[in-house]
């Protein structure tokens, strides 16, 4: 009996033993995992601490070396001892300017920086009742015109990825290839075989656009130029005039076999030769100060342009303002309207003719109708201070396209290629163009962006580089129309609810030449024999290098029959027939027909 209470006391003394065991295991245990955990812990701190940098980046402690071999003491900044180095900032260096490539120069229309938001001009409200569109109500264009560059379009579509730069050399036109013939004359044609011009041995120059449109330029001996389209019935003749001491260019116009005369004062650089319109006479100063400030109360005014063909042709690319707050913009209006009916009598087309179909995106918008505007009003202040001057008459030096305070923008007014790169763009009457900068004295081309097109080639937006001299002219075609319009403005005051002018204010200021100026007798009958044997050395050049008549682009207009179009061309190589539309493929022309009628050319 006592044998198994001592065996039952062993037994329990040593379970006693192992549970203490046990439990003292599972405490080491318990303690060397959290030892883990806190050494686990204190290496995520340690990476996400910086490193520091590497001793080799802190200064050296400088030795001392024995007096015998020490240099000549130099003043050495002491470095405060830093338990850890930190990088010293560093100042930015100043920024470079860069020179903006699509910043204008002097541009009232589309000024450097940021533009300001748009602010009310001051001025009467409208009538009641009367919806004022255009008005000083408007602002000022230059919020809309910037001449910013648009996104690259896709294809390198022109003046979007071929903007030309100043240092890509003054040629833009591609290279063309000049073929010579046996006679002398000469023809050039595009890369693509597309003949652009043709130079007859007795000195006549026959342009082709890729539209189809020709025009014909004649040098003769003494100064006379004779310019024209293909058929002879518009155009003019340019000869020297001297007036009171002074050289002038006088030009006489044929319109629909009507002649009237202009003067331009010749200025010439680097071989090139620019003619500035010179106005027959101008007007008392109170007039420009009517003509320039907004009217008391908007007019309503009729122009009575819709009975006439050129009207209805163009569509919805022009459409006047219903109502008029000023001056400028009703003169804006008559400037569009003179350059359509112009370019609609020059190319020929008949009542006939079916009309070109504008959508919302091609049409003028009112910002480009503004942009005029101020164009116009800014011609009124050139033309007051030459009014002023006493000297006005007598040659002055660059034309004002050279100047900052020259033109801005400008209304296309007679077919002409511009280019983007290496391509060609055609520009058409009433396109309008924004000068992006001023160019230099004696620049062959200027940088110009299209505020407005009438063409599919050119498009709203794109960057063309175009001739100095087609700029000029351009600026002669406006200034002589705003002359025609001032006058029609003066004699329409009191009429039509246009406000009457002050008696102070009527009247005109003839110029000391306008008395000199009278059209040359036999202007028509002169243009058309000239363009006549032009049409015939062109056809001679042309069959003796073996060409089809249809790639010398003969005279085509719009509204010519079928018949036509084939004595003319030929048979075409290619027909395709929609029923009331057929197109006829030649060699470098695409006629189109709409109910037997020429109503496209490409």
């Amino acid at each position: 009996m006592r044998f198994s209470l001592n065996l039952g006391s062993d037994i329990l003394r040593l379970g006693t033993r192992v549970v203490f065991v046990l439990l003292t295991a599972q405490a080491l245990v318990l303690v060397a995992d959290d030892k883990e955990k806190e050494k686990e812990k204190g290496k995520k701190h340690e990476a996400a601490r910086p490193e520091p940098k590497h001793e080799a980046s802190r200064p050296e402690p400088r030795r001392e070396v024995p007096p015998a071999s020490r240099p000549e003491p130099r003043p050495m900044p002491r470095a405060e001892p830093r338990s850890e180095p930190r990088p010293m900032p560093r100042p930015d260096p100043a920024p470079i300017p860069r020179p903006q490539p699509h910043a204008p120069t002097a541009d009232p229309i589309a000024p450097r920086g940021p533009v300001p938001a748009p602010r009310p001009t001051p001025g009467p409200a409208p009538a009641p009742g009367h919806t004022d569109p255009n008005p000083r109500h408007l602002p000022p264009p230059t919020g809309h015109l910037e001449p910013s560059r648009p996104a690259p379009g896709p294809g390198g579509r022109p003046g979007f990825e071929s903007r030309p730069g100043p240092g890509q050399g003054e040629r833009r036109q591609p290279e063309r290839q000049v073929v010579i013939t046996r006679g002398g004359g000469e023809i050039h044609r595009t890369p693509t075989g597309a003949i652009r011009e043709v130079r007859t041995p007795g000195g006549a120059v026959i342009r082709h656009s890729p539209s189809g449109v020709r025009h014909v330029e004649i040098v003769r001996p003494g100064g006379r130029i004779i310019v024209a389209n293909a058929t002879g019935r518009h155009g003019y003749i340019q000869r020297p005039l001297v007036s009171h001491g002074h050289t002038y260019v006088q030009r006489t116009y044929v319109v629909n076999g009507r002649p009237y005369a202009a003067l331009y004062r010749p200025w010439s650089y680097s071989g090139r030769e620019y003619n500035v319109y010179m106005p027959r006479h101008y007007y008392r100063p109170g007039f420009y100060v009517w003509a320039y400030d907004p009217w008391p109360r908007p007019v309503r005014y009729t122009w009575g342009w819709h009975n006439r063909p050129w009207y209805g042709y163009y569509g919805g690319y022009f459409t006047p303002y219903p109502i008029y707050a000023g001056p400028a913009f009703w003169l804006t209006d008559f400037l569009i309207a003179a350059t359509l009916e112009s370019a609609f009598l020059a190319q020929n087309a008949s009542m006939s003719a079916p009309p070109v179909t504008y959508n919302t995106s091609s049409a003028m918008s009112p910002e480009v109708k503004e942009a005029i505007a101020e164009e116009v009003r800014r011609q009124m202040n050139q033309a007051k201070a030459e009014q002023a001057n006493q000297n006005a008459s007598q040659p002055a030096g660059a034309p004002p396209l050279f100047s900052r305070n020259g033109p801005k923008v400008f209304l296309v007014s007679n077919s002409l290629l511009a280019y983007a790169g290496n391509q060609e763009c055609p520009l058409v009457e009433g396109d309008v163009l924004q000068l992006v900068e001023t160019p230099a004295l004696g620049s062959e081309w200027a940088e110009v962006k299209v505020l407005s097109s009438r063409g599919s080639s050119c498009q709203k937006g794109s960057y063309l580089s175009v001739r100095t001299t087609d700029l000029q002219e351009m600026q002669n075609h406006l200034a002589a129309s705003m002359e025609n319009g001032m006058a029609k403005l003066q004699a329409d005051q009191g009429k039509d609810g246009i406000p009457a002018l002050p008696a102070q204010a009527r009247g005109i200021v003839k110029a000391s030449y306008s008395d000199d100026i009278q059209p040359d007798l036999g202007a028509q009958s002169e243009l058309a024999l000239a363009v006549k044997e032009a049409n015939g050395s062109e056809q001679a050049i042309i069959e003796e290098r073996g060409q089809e008549p249809a790639s010398s682009g003969g005279t085509i207009s719009l509204g010519m029959t079928i018949a036509e179009v084939e004595r003319a061309l030929g048979q075409p190589k290619n027909t395709v027939d929609l029923g009331a539309k057929k197109i006829y493929v030649y060699k470098d022309l695409k006629i189109t027909f709409l109910r037997g009628k020429v109503s496209d050319v490409q």
